[in-house]
């Protein structure tokens, strides 16, 4: 159990005044006959729990706040997954994304502390101020990482700033960025008659209306918004328009069954995968990572993907897969009630000063490399294709960037890519104007092969980030 005490009366007293506050004053958006969205407001704590008691980090909490559109239980889970994806990713020495890269996630104990739903705004000056207040009473920020002391994990005091200034400059820059996506939608309408526009399709611009559309689908640009309702009814207005295109007749064509026969090939695959592994290991508990070694199979992925649904669910082979699952040795539907799981917990401790060395760190930080190469290989693809020639005026291209309608990050910073001075590189320019070596998204075209290219050729375009 946490040491840290359970949530004050102050949080409800709070809730109580902002409940009365938005009934006097229902417009906290630009239009004031229309009320605010209603958002989730999580205030959730985590700590070092599976750890020897002599460490000085053990139990020291971390406090953190979510506020976003979803039930608590969601956005807290979705929010935590991204802690550990971050941790993984990034090389921090402090704080709570240092612990969770050196001990595991799985050494970590996650609660949610306290939450409520209302207007977004007064959710957020609530989460806010319970942030503050969480962090203060439990000792303060980090001051040191080597040494018992009543702190928390977290680097800054709390809060996010003017709860209304933050969700109108968001607002601000989703309005905008939906205004381009309807103008581009529009015109592919008016030449091709249809709302299905393909994944990869980029318009003569060189915006990628493919992919927004993509977005727009998962809830981006409208979700929580105040023009929500409005682009649902604008979408629903459009020809031929399917929230998901796998329903529509031009994906299902030719097709039987639409997706059943690709379902069904992928399941009896991967139950010939199982077998081979069941007989080689006599057991169901495949690894996440684990990949055969013959064929390249990543049959740890496929069966969590198998655990979820997958390749079975809603097909005329459902029960059959589910019976079949109860022959396998050692099969769970959550790998976590193994004996198997409890006992790697109970190693941890052991485990916990190899893990800390920086080659177990440079293993972990190899699983997502090849990921991560990935992922910015496709941003170079579409910086190709969006990036503006260089501007000399740093005020200016400060400017530009602020005015830029595609988005990056969690935050939803604005980006603009712009190639370098000298012609070979393109980079992101920072809110500030600045275009910095460490903002090189990759060079404007491929160098030549290079015989014997070794690691650090390969990342010699993996750049950071945005975080400002």
């Amino acid at each position: 159990m946490s040491d840290v005490p359970p949530p004050k009366n102050a949080f409800e007293q709070m809730m109580a005044a902002a409940r009365t506050a938005a009934t006097a004053t229902p417009a906290a958006v630009a239009d004031e006959d229309e009320a605010e969205p209603v958002y989730t407001a999580v205030l959730y704590e985590a700590h070092l729990e599976h750890a020897d008691e002599s460490e000085p980090l053990w139990r020291v909490p971390y406090f953190g706040q979510v506020v976003r559109i979803g039930t608590a239980e969601a956005i807290f889970a979705k929010r935590r997954s991204e802690h550990e994806r971050d941790a993984a990713r990034e090389d921090k020495d402090l704080g709570l994304h240092a612990v969770i890269d050196r001990f595991g996630p799985e050494a970590m104990a996650w609660r949610i502390v306290s939450s409520d739903t209302g207007p977004r705004t007064a959710m957020q000056a609530l989460a806010n101020a319970e942030e503050i207040r969480l962090i203060d009473e439990n000792g303060g920020i980090l001051r040191d990482m080597d040494a018992k002391l009543k702190q928390t994990l977290n680097l800054t005091k709390g809060g996010r700033g003017d709860p209304r200034a933050v969700w109108e400059a968001i607002d601000a820059r989703r309005k905008r960025a939906y205004t381009k996506f309807q103008e581009a939608m529009e015109k592919y309408v008016k030449e091709y008659k249809s709302a299905l526009v393909p994944r990869e399709y980029v318009d003569e611009d060189g915006y990628p209306l493919g992919t927004r559309l993509s977005s727009f689908r998962q809830g981006k640009m409208r979700k929580g918004t105040p023009w929500e309702d409005e682009a649902k009814a604008w979408a629903k207005a459009l020809p031929k328009w399917y929230w998901d295109a796998r329903k529509s007749d031009k994906f299902c064509e030719g097709r039987k069954h639409c997706g059943q026969e690709r379902s069904q090939k992928a399941y009896v695959k991967f139950k010939a995968a199982m077998a081979k592994y069941v007989e080689k290991h006599e057991s169901a508990l495949v690894p996440r990572a684990y990949v055969d070694e013959d064929d390249g199979y990543s049959l740890g992925t496929r069966l969590n993907g198998f655990r979820q649904g997958e390749m079975w669910k809603g097909t005329p082979w459902e029960d059959e897969a589910k019976a079949w699952t109860k022959t396998l040795p050692k099969f769970y539907w959550d790998a976590r009630e193994s004996d198997e799981y409890r006992e790697g917990l109970v190693r941890l401790d052991k485990l916990k000063k190899t893990m800390a060395t920086d080659a177990s760190k440079a293993k972990r930080r190899k699983i997502f490399t090849a990921h991560h190469q990935k992922e910015v290989r496709v941003e170079l693809e579409r910086a190709r294709t969006i990036a503006v020639p260089f501007e000399k005026s740093q005020k200016r291209r400060a400017e530009m960037r602020a005015l830029s309608t595609d988005f990056s990050g969690l935050r939803g910073n604005p980006v603009l890519y712009m190639i370098s001075k000298d012609g070979k590189t393109i980079r992101r320019v920072d809110k500030n104007g600045n275009m910095r070596e460490k903002d090189i998204v990759g060079p404007v075209v491929d160098p030549p092969p290079v015989a014997e290219a070794g690691p650090s050729d390969l990342n010699a375009y993996v750049s950071e980030s945005e975080s400002d």
